[in-house]
């Protein structure tokens, strides 16, 4: 990133998105979907990795949002994980995978000025 991000929540969503979709291809993560949305749901990104199938909600704050509304993932509350878990319960009707493994793992992206930091956390929920 060069310069300060000053954007709309939406910009700054999808730039978390395309920053933790690279950082997944560069630990072997094979993107499978991203923003698949269902009427009640959507899944950030989809991805696959040896064998498991990884749902991944990203969450995206600026200092200043971080300072108002805590975590990333504190964002990711009991209603948002129902929503979550509808839309992948319809991505695996739809696309029928035969894994045996699926996980749910939340992104938080952190950006500071002209820098960002992920903390990726794994089963989530």
């Amino acid at each position: 990133m060069k310069k300060a991000f000053n954007h709309t929540s939406r910009e700054i969503g999808a730039f978390g998105e395309e920053v933790v979709s690279r950082y997944l291809a560069l630990r072997g993560y094979k993107i499978l979907c991203r923003n698949y949305t269902v009427k009640g749901g959507e899944l950030d990104i989809v991805a696959r990795r040896f064998g498991t199938l990884v749902f991944v909600e990203v969450k995206t704050r600026d200092d200043k949002n971080t300072a108002v509304f805590g975590d990333p993932s504190s964002a990711v509350d009991e209603k948002k994980r129902q929503h979550i878990k509808l839309a992948a319960k319809r991505y695996l009707s739809e696309h029928r995978p035969s894994y045996k493994l699926i996980r749910m793992d939340v992104a938080e992206v952190y950006i500071s000025g002209n820098r960002h930091k992920i903390n990726y956390i794994k089963n989530a929920f």
